[in-house]
């Protein structure tokens, strides 16, 4: 009897220690992260509704059992690279234009450089092809930083890629500023006309690239007719002492007859932007818009009785695409 039993005490401690050895070994694997796939993305928040400037930072992620998914594609240079066999994910937006850097970072040392790099896609949806790669925030095939200085709203997707020697945190930064070559972009640097006087026209050509908006206030809401638009640029000219009309024009210089027509947003203040506030100065009307196929001319029109003479006007133009030919105020 005693003979059977000793086997039988053998089989049972040795399963459990097979059993306690597996436990130990589950509890020692890292979890798949919370943003392994697209559609898990982390959100970089940026404050004020997105307009804030600076640094922002995502949360730590550890790429060590990251997968891929199916249908996931990889920009070419990434592919070169080898960084193809795991991913994580990252989300940002941006409401208006901006300098933007984009940067890929760890809190230590664990990871290669080499070893991991990241693609930015500006898009809405997932998962984002090749199509849908930034052409302005180059893929990086190692830790580092993507830069331009004039990148435009919408939503951008951050996808870190790696090979199998990638184990350990990662995270993302990025930092915001304001566009870079974007004239006439802020009231304190608004076009000054100077003077006007009787029987005199005056142009000004601007390209409608860089500029941005600083902040939901700039849109004249809560009219939602404006609500989407991502750019603005500003003037100012004082009124002659004396003077029977004044009108105010916007065309494009070379723009095919037959485009499309487009609204751009409209506001006249009495007072100087470069020197006081918005805030503190007097809105000649409400929110008011443009109508022009960027070939033909709109125009708004001033009798003298409602425009004062000798006083200093400040004008905001809001636009809601890109125009990649010059503008004309006069």
């Amino acid at each position: 009897m005693l003979n059977l039993l000793l086997p039988l005490k053998r089989i049972f401690m040795f399963q459990a220690i097979v059993c306690i050895g597996m436990f130990i070994t589950s509890t020692l694997h890292a979890a798949v992260p919370p943003n392994d796939s697209c559609g898990g993305a982390i959100p970089i928040t940026i404050g004020s509704g997105g307009f804030a400037l600076g640094l922002f930072t995502s949360s730590n992620t550890d790429i060590t059992s990251a997968t891929l998914q199916t249908g996931e594609t990889f920009a070419p240079s990434i592919t070169v690279a080898g960084l193809t066999k795991k991913s994580v994910w990252y989300k940002f937006t941006l409401p208006t234009t901006r300098s933007v850097k984009v940067s890929l970072l760890q809190p230590g040392s664990a990871i290669q450089a080499g070893n991991v790099g990241f693609t930015v896609y500006k898009t809405s949806s997932c998962i984002p092809g090749n199509a849908a790669i930034s052409t302005k925030l180059s893929p990086i095939e190692t830790f580092g930083s993507t830069f331009h200085p004039c990148v435009a709203d919408g939503e951008y997707y951050v996808q870190v890629t790696s090979n199998n020697n990638a184990n350990g945190p990662i995270y993302l930064t990025v930092e915001l500023a304001d566009g870079s070559l974007a004239p006439y972009d802020k009231p304190a640097t608004a076009h000054k006309f100077g003077d006007l006087t009787p029987n005199q026209q005056i142009f000004k050509n601007v390209d409608i690239d860089c500029q941005s908006i600083d902040d939901a206030n700039e849109l004249c809401l809560p009219a939602t007719s404006f609500k989407d638009y991502t750019k603005s640029i500003w003037y100012t000219f004082k009124t002659p002492a004396y003077f029977d009309y004044l009108n105010i024009w916007f065309a494009s210089m070379n723009t095919p007859y037959g485009s499309t027509p487009i609204k751009i947003g409209y506001r006249i203040y009495q007072g100087d932007a470069t020197i006081t506030s918005v805030g503190s100065l007097t809105q000649i009307g409400g929110c008011d818009s443009l109508i022009t196929d960027l070939y033909a001319i709109d125009k708004k029109h001033y009798e003298c009785g409602t425009l004062s003479p000798n006083k200093t006007y400040t004008i905001l133009l809001l636009f809601i695409k890109i125009l990649k030919t010059p503008s004309a105020l006069a």
